[in-house]
Protein backbone atom coordinates (compact mmCIF):
# COMPACT_ATOMS: atom_id res chain seq x y z
CA UNK A 1 0.00 0.00 0.00
CA UNK A 2 1.42 3.35 -1.12
CA UNK A 3 1.86 6.63 1.17
CA UNK A 4 -1.08 7.73 -0.11
CA UNK A 5 -3.34 5.28 -0.06
CA UNK A 6 -2.32 4.54 3.89
CA UNK A 7 -3.37 8.45 4.47
CA UNK A 8 -6.73 7.93 2.52
CA UNK A 9 -7.63 5.69 4.26
CA UNK A 10 -6.53 6.82 7.78
CA UNK A 11 -8.69 9.99 7.15
CA UNK A 12 -11.88 7.43 6.14
CA UNK A 13 -11.10 5.57 9.24
CA UNK A 14 -10.51 8.30 11.90
CA UNK A 15 -13.34 10.03 13.28
CA UNK A 16 -16.32 7.79 11.82
CA UNK A 17 -17.41 6.36 14.99
CA UNK A 18 -16.75 2.99 13.86
CA UNK A 19 -16.17 0.81 17.04
CA UNK A 20 -18.02 -2.46 17.46
CA UNK A 21 -21.16 -2.65 19.01
CA UNK A 22 -22.66 -5.45 21.58
CA UNK A 23 -25.68 -5.95 23.11
CA UNK A 24 -25.51 -7.07 26.99
CA UNK A 25 -28.50 -8.95 28.81
CA UNK A 26 -29.46 -7.38 32.16
CA UNK A 27 -31.20 -10.14 33.73
CA UNK A 28 -32.23 -7.59 36.87
CA UNK A 29 -33.82 -4.95 34.37
CA UNK A 30 -35.23 -7.39 31.90
CA UNK A 31 -33.45 -7.01 28.92
CA UNK A 32 -30.55 -5.84 27.11
CA UNK A 33 -28.14 -2.97 26.60
CA UNK A 34 -26.35 -2.01 23.44
CA UNK A 35 -22.31 -0.80 24.39
CA UNK A 36 -19.68 0.27 22.27
CA UNK A 37 -16.22 -0.11 22.28
CA UNK A 38 -13.97 3.47 24.29
CA UNK A 39 -12.21 5.39 22.54
CA UNK A 40 -8.28 4.86 23.45
CA UNK A 41 -9.11 8.63 25.19
CA UNK A 42 -11.79 7.23 27.24
CA UNK A 43 -9.95 3.74 28.25
CA UNK A 44 -7.02 6.12 29.53
CA UNK A 45 -9.05 8.29 32.19
CA UNK A 46 -11.25 5.44 33.08
CA UNK A 47 -7.62 3.75 34.08
CA UNK A 48 -6.73 6.88 35.67
CA UNK A 49 -9.77 6.50 37.52
CA UNK A 50 -9.27 2.95 38.62
CA UNK A 51 -5.31 3.79 39.52
CA UNK A 52 -6.57 6.16 42.09
CA UNK A 53 -9.32 3.58 43.12
CA UNK A 54 -7.30 0.77 43.95
CA UNK A 55 -4.02 -0.13 45.32
CA UNK A 56 -3.51 -3.10 43.00
CA UNK A 57 -0.27 -4.16 45.48
CA UNK A 58 -2.49 -4.01 48.23
CA UNK A 59 -5.72 -5.25 46.43
CA UNK A 60 -7.41 -3.14 48.54
CA UNK A 61 -9.99 -0.35 47.95
CA UNK A 62 -8.14 3.39 48.24
CA UNK A 63 -10.88 5.69 47.72
CA UNK A 64 -14.90 4.22 47.89
CA UNK A 65 -15.86 7.48 45.96
CA UNK A 66 -13.61 7.13 43.26
CA UNK A 67 -14.42 3.42 42.66
CA UNK A 68 -18.25 4.47 42.17
CA UNK A 69 -16.68 7.08 39.56
CA UNK A 70 -14.66 4.60 38.36
CA UNK A 71 -17.98 2.65 37.88
CA UNK A 72 -20.39 5.00 36.21
CA UNK A 73 -17.64 6.60 34.00
CA UNK A 74 -17.22 3.38 32.41
CA UNK A 75 -21.15 2.20 32.05
CA UNK A 76 -21.81 6.29 30.83
CA UNK A 77 -18.89 6.16 27.81
CA UNK A 78 -20.04 2.62 26.77
CA UNK A 79 -24.03 2.58 26.80
CA UNK A 80 -25.62 3.75 23.75
CA UNK A 81 -28.64 3.50 22.18
CA UNK A 82 -29.47 2.22 18.60
CA UNK A 83 -28.75 5.29 17.11
CA UNK A 84 -25.20 5.58 18.58
CA UNK A 85 -26.15 7.86 21.14
CA UNK A 86 -25.10 8.14 24.38
CA UNK A 87 -27.54 6.80 26.82
CA UNK A 88 -26.37 8.28 30.39
CA UNK A 89 -24.86 11.90 30.98
CA UNK A 90 -23.29 13.25 34.48
CA UNK A 91 -26.78 13.83 35.66
CA UNK A 92 -27.78 10.44 35.77
CA UNK A 93 -24.91 9.51 38.42
CA UNK A 94 -27.23 9.15 41.55
CA UNK A 95 -29.98 7.67 39.44
CA UNK A 96 -27.43 4.90 38.69
CA UNK A 97 -26.71 4.57 42.46
CA UNK A 98 -29.57 3.16 42.72
CA UNK A 99 -29.96 0.31 40.43
CA UNK A 100 -29.35 -3.47 41.72
CA UNK A 101 -25.12 -4.27 42.49
CA UNK A 102 -25.62 -7.40 40.00
CA UNK A 103 -26.75 -4.91 37.29
CA UNK A 104 -23.69 -2.74 37.79
CA UNK A 105 -21.77 -5.89 38.10
CA UNK A 106 -22.97 -7.48 35.09
CA UNK A 107 -22.18 -4.19 33.18
CA UNK A 108 -18.77 -3.46 34.46
CA UNK A 109 -17.45 -7.06 33.95
CA UNK A 110 -19.01 -7.01 30.21
CA UNK A 111 -17.57 -3.92 29.21
CA UNK A 112 -14.07 -4.20 30.88
CA UNK A 113 -13.82 -7.45 29.00
CA UNK A 114 -15.42 -5.83 25.58
CA UNK A 115 -12.75 -3.10 25.69
CA UNK A 116 -9.83 -5.57 26.84
CA UNK A 117 -9.23 -3.73 29.81
CA UNK A 118 -7.14 -6.52 30.82
CA UNK A 119 -7.85 -9.83 33.58
CA UNK A 120 -6.62 -7.64 36.07
CA UNK A 121 -8.83 -5.01 35.82
CA UNK A 122 -11.80 -6.75 35.33
CA UNK A 123 -10.86 -8.92 38.33
CA UNK A 124 -10.56 -5.72 40.40
CA UNK A 125 -13.58 -4.73 39.09
CA UNK A 126 -15.20 -7.61 39.89
CA UNK A 127 -13.72 -8.10 43.22
CA UNK A 128 -14.44 -4.52 44.09
CA UNK A 129 -18.39 -4.75 43.12
CA UNK A 130 -18.41 -7.79 45.46
CA UNK A 131 -20.58 -6.53 48.99
CA UNK A 132 -18.35 -5.93 51.98
CA UNK A 133 -18.93 -7.35 55.46
CA UNK A 134 -20.96 -4.11 56.31
CA UNK A 135 -23.37 -5.40 52.82
CA UNK A 136 -21.62 -1.95 51.21
CA UNK A 137 -20.59 -2.61 47.35
CA UNK A 138 -18.15 -0.54 45.34
CA UNK A 139 -20.94 1.07 43.72
CA UNK A 140 -21.97 3.12 46.69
Amino acid sequence: MTDVAVKALGRDVLGRGNARRKHIVVEEWGGSVLIRQLSSRQVSEIQQLATEAVDSAKRQVRDRKKLTRFNFCLIRDSWISEDGTPVLTDDDYESLLDEPNAAIETLTTEISAFNNLGERAQADAKKNLEPTLNGNSGIN
